[in-house]
């Protein structure tokens, strides 16, 4: 691979924590940015650790800044930060804390993403979405709608980029279900471990694949659960 820094954000735990493993072991250059940054320090003694939390909006521009200045360039990046809660009785707490993680920070993270890759000239911005945002779910409605939001938002950044910068890739990156704090819910299957999810990851950056669904076999449920009809879906 021709990259050689990665930014990581929600580098602490899960997926997030398993990429910069997975890229430090390839010797890349690895910044990895959580909310909890002393577990970075603790879990990735070799990576540089930036304590960013992205609902803290009015820090959030002086930490992403202080972050650029830290380092030459940033080839990847790859946002993994990203919260979700089943919510049956619909309580508006914690749809409001799914909305202002899921589409607020996702969309000011992505922009500031492609507007440095724009002014460096080349780059790869990957972001964590979910099979979940191919459907709406009765238990989750939030959360898979701000799903879907990310979906159709990196979506337009393939086409932005596509028109203004053929050096600037993006990749929305579509999990099932997979083994981390993330993962909520009775008699869950096909729960993926994370060290297989992060490698499948890993591969199709490397291939620059616009849309990335982990593992293999989930890619299979993902286009199922996209094609039902509604009548079949709504009796589930």
């Amino acid at each position: 691979m021709n990259v050689r820094t990665v930014l990581i954000m929600g580098a602490s735990s899960g997926i997030g924590a398993g990429l910069s493993s997975y890229y430090l072991g390839l010797g890349f250059k690895v910044i990895a940015c959580a909310r909890r940054a002393e577990q970075i320090s603790l879990n990735l003694p070799r990576a540089i650790g930036f304590p960013l939390d992205v609902n803290d909006f009015e820090q959030l521009e002086d930490t992403l800044n202080e972050i650029v200045r830290s380092t030459d360039r940033i080839d990847l990046i790859v946002n993994c930060i990203g919260i979700g809660e089943l919510n049956p009785s619909l309580d508006s707490s914690l749809d409001a804390s799914m909305i202002e993680t899921n589409v607020k920070s996702f969309t000011l993270l992505s922009n500031w993403a492609y507007n440095l890759f724009k002014k460096q000239g080349h780059g790869h911005y990957a972001a964590i979405s979910s099979i979940a945002g191919l459907r709406g779910g009765k238990d989750s409605l939030v959360y898979n709608a701000s799903k879907a939001f990310q979906i159709n938002f990196l979506e337009g950044l393939q086409h932005k980029a596509a028109k203004e910068n053929k050096s600037i890739f993006i990749s929305d990156i579509r999990p099932g279900l997979v083994d981390t704090a993330m993962a909520k819910g009775e008699g869950l299957f096909w729960v993926m471990p994370v060290e297989k999810v992060v490698k499948q990851i890993a591969h199709g950056i490397h291939q620059k694949k616009r849309v990335i669904t982990v593992t293999k076999r989930w890619r299979l449920l993902a286009w199922l659960f996209f094609l039902v009809p509604k009548c079949i879906y709504f009796r589930l």
